[in-house]
């Protein structure tokens, strides 16, 4: 805004996992201060933090913007980077994954409208966390050498 290049701040949304949010659990519940989460119970490891360190300052940078705050399942975290991998050709680690699995969430809770402009962040890559994924990947056909292998291959 400073700059010039928009006229108006952004809304967070701040995405956890169900078995740690305790950013989420304290601003649905109106509070200034965030509770430490005991005994986190989540496969998302990199975003498993029972208190956040700067917690209240996110919490106040939320409710300051007109944003919001979601947890989402790991199950959400998977299926949200397949459909990263299948739509825009990222291999995100589902923990990556959380901000638009909440995206997700966001839209059919209403918090987020379809015509609303959003900038999602996907870190982390899935090749770290490839037995995340389980049934999901499916090892890839192989063929013989011969050209008849290939094209029954194409054909098949």
């Amino acid at each position: 805004m400073e700059a010039g290049i928009i006229t108006e701040l952004p809304r967070i949304l701040s995405v956890q996992a169900e078995g740690c949010a305790p950013l989420v659990r304290a601003f649905k519940k109106h509070k200034n201060k965030i509770k430490r989460w005991e005994k986190p119970s989540t496969l998302a490891k990199a975003i498993s933090v029972p208190y956040p360190l700067d917690g209240e300052l996110a919490l106040r940078a939320i409710r300051d913007s007109g944003g919001s705050a979601i947890s989402v399942s790991y199950g959400e975290m998977v299926n949200a980077a397949r459909d990263i991998a299948r739509l825009e050709g990222i291999f995100a680690e589902p923990t990556g994954a959380a901000s638009v699995a909440g995206l997700a969430k966001a839209l059919k809770e209403g918090i987020v409208s379809e015509e609303e402009s959003v900038v999602a962040l996907v870190t982390g890559t899935g090749l770290k966390a490839i037995s995340s994924f389980g049934k999901l990947l499916e090892a890839p056909k192989t063929i013989g050498r011969n050209i008849s292998d290939l094209k029954n291959a194409l054909d098949g």
